[in-house]
C-alpha cells in the first residue's frame, strides 16, 4: 500500500472516530434530558398521588362532619366548611394545576376518571352547602330538642304527682 493510501485511510478513520464521538456526545445529553424529563414527571406524580390521598382524608371528613352537622354538632359546621373549602382547592389542583409548584392539569389519559369524580363532587358539594345553609335551623331545632329533654322528665314528675292527687280524691 503506498503513503498517500495509507494516509486516505487515516484521515477517513479520523473523521469516522469524530462522527461516533459527536454521536456519542448527543446521545449522552439526550440522555440526561431524559433522566431530567423523567426526574420532574415522577415529581408530578408524586404531587398528584399526594393530593388524590389528601381528597380521600377529606372526603372521608367531609361524611363524618355533614353527620354530626345534621345531628346539631355546632363545632361541625366549621369543621364541614374548612374540608368542603380543602377539598375544593385540592381538586382544583388536579383539574387545572398548582401554579405555586408548577404543577399541570392531570394528564388527560384520567380525563374520564377526572370526570366521574368532577360529577361526583358536585352532587356532594350541593348536599353539603345545603347543610351548611340549614345551620341556624338544625342548631335551634337541636336547642329545642334539648330544651324538651330536660323539661320532660319534669313534667313526668308533676304529671305522676297530679294522678297521685286524682287517686287520692277519686
Amino acid at each position: 500500500m503506498s503513503k498517500t493510501g495509507r494516509s486516505l485511510q487515516g484521515a477517513r478513520s479520523r473523521s469516522q472516530i469524530i462522527v461516533l464521538f459527536v454521536a456519542l456526545i448527543i446521545c449522552i445529553m439526550l440522555l440526561f434530558v431524559n433522566f431530567a424529563y423523567l426526574n420532574t414527571q415522577s415529581n408530578y406524580d408524586k404531587q398528584y398521588i399526594g393530593h388524590a390521598g389528601e381528597l380521600r382524608v377529606l372526603s372521608q371528613r367531609i361524611a363524618k362532619n355533614a353527620t354530626e352537622a345534621a345531628a346539631g354538632k355546632a363545632a361541625a359546621f366549621k369543621l364541614l366548611t374548612d374540608a368542603r373549602n380543602d377539598f375544593d382547592m385540592r381538586w382544583g389542583f388536579l383539574r387545572k394545576g398548582d401554579k405555586a409548584t408548577g404543577l399541570p392539569p392531570a394528564p388527560h389519559e384520567v380525563r374520564d376518571e377526572l370526570q366521574a369524580v368532577q360529577n361526583d363532587w358536585e352532587t356532594l358539594r350541593k348536599s353539603t352547602d345545603v347543610i351548611l345553609a340549614s345551620e341556624q335551623t338544625v342548631l335551634s331545632l337541636h336547642q329545642v330538642a334539648a330544651t324538651l329533654a330536660e323539661t320532660i322528665p319534669q313534667l313526668q314528675v308533676e304529671y305522676d304527682k297530679v294522678v297521685e292527687i286524682l287517686l287520692q280524691s277519686r
